[in-house]
């Protein structure tokens, strides 16, 4: 079923129809060029979003403030991990020549390919790690909050167990399933499973933690406990978050129909210097990613802002 779904997505035909020409060099000049517009905008954003925990100075030691601080702090960790996944993907696909330029060809090119895509990997992976912290701590503010010693176990707990879980559950999902077709472990098998599972998983979880507040945010449900304040711009940076993922989905579904599309009424697009791969997947992804990272910004800073200035009024 899941090989059947990837050749509906992604068919052979689109692949060749939409291929990009290929350098065998190391270029300055992109050969996916709207792609390193968006992964270089991914990295200012990663950038503005990893200096939240600069603009909320922790005045004191009460505990909503810790937690409003501790949210900032994981989303300032998020973005950072964000803003070098961006860095280390405008290098792995705008900048160095392809895998299949070279494959078998090149050693050294391989390794260099095969590092990149691994940082790659563990950058989102982190990003997404950290998500689910920011989430967690963001559900834990609804209910009642406990004392400051209490809280900072909490808040250390909740690290350990995310990391520790998904770490272990990336080693040992490609282990078993090894275990079970072949009847034995393969450590370098297992080791570039892990690499995926690192990127894959945290994803994943990262978005069923998370989405739940940013759907409730959007329609202002979801506003700082104890407060009947409706603060525009939680509500609508979780708007443009959610506009980020429509945007991101359509390049997945509608790759196929845009490259034919494209391919049959405007010609001039592919042939392109500077927008031949404009609407690309990997492109659409990015950008989407990107509108995601931006909105999620102004609403997770809103609130957790709501959150501290709450302290100070009670």
């Amino acid at each position: 079923f899941v090989l059947h779904a990837w050749k509906t997505i992604f068919p052979d035909d689109v692949s060749t129809l939409c291929s990009l020409p290929l350098h065998n060099t190391f270029s300055y000049i992109p050969h996916r060029p709207c792609l390193a517009i968006a992964a270089t905008t991914g990295v200012v954003i990663g950038i503005n979003s990893g200096r939240a925990v600069e603009r909320m100075k922790r005045n004191d030691d009460c505990a909503r403030t810790i937690l409003a601080f501790s949210i900032c702090e994981s989303w300032s960790r998020s973005g950072i991990a964000f803003g070098l996944m961006n860095a280390v993907a405008l290098m792995h696909h705008c900048m160095i020549p392809p895998p299949e330029s070279y494959r078998n060809a090149n050693i050294a090119r391989k390794h260099i390919d095969d590092i990149l895509h691994a940082a790659d990997c563990i950058f989102t992976g982190l990003s997404s790690m950290q998500l689910t912290i920011m989430a967690m701590l963001i559900y834990r503010s609804c209910s009642k909050i406990q004392d400051p010693t209490s809280l900072k176990r909490l808040i250390k707990m909740l690290t350990v167990v995310v990391f520790g879980l998904l770490l272990a559950m990336a080693i040992a999902l490609p282990a078993m399933v090894q275990l079970f077709y072949y009847g034995h472990i393969d450590f370098w098998e297992t080791a570039n499973s892990f690499v995926e599972m690192i990127y894959i998983l945290p994803i994943q979880t990262a978005a069923v933690f998370i989405f739940p507040f940013v759907f409730a945010s959007a329609s202002n449900a979801f506003t700082v406990p104890g407060t009947c304040k409706k603060d525009r711009s939680t509500s609508y940076g979780a708007r443009v978050a959610i506009l980020g993922c429509f945007i991101a989905a359509a390049g997945l579904l509608l790759d196929a129909s845009l490259c034919n599309f494209v391919s049959t009424n405007a010609q001039s697009i592919k042939s392109s210097r500077l927008f031949n791969d404009i609407y690309h997947f990997p492109t659409l992804l990015f950008v989407g990613c990107d509108i995601v990272f931006l909105g999620l910004n102004s609403c997770i800073q809103a609130f957790a802002y709501d959150l501290s200035i709450k302290n100070k009024k009670e």
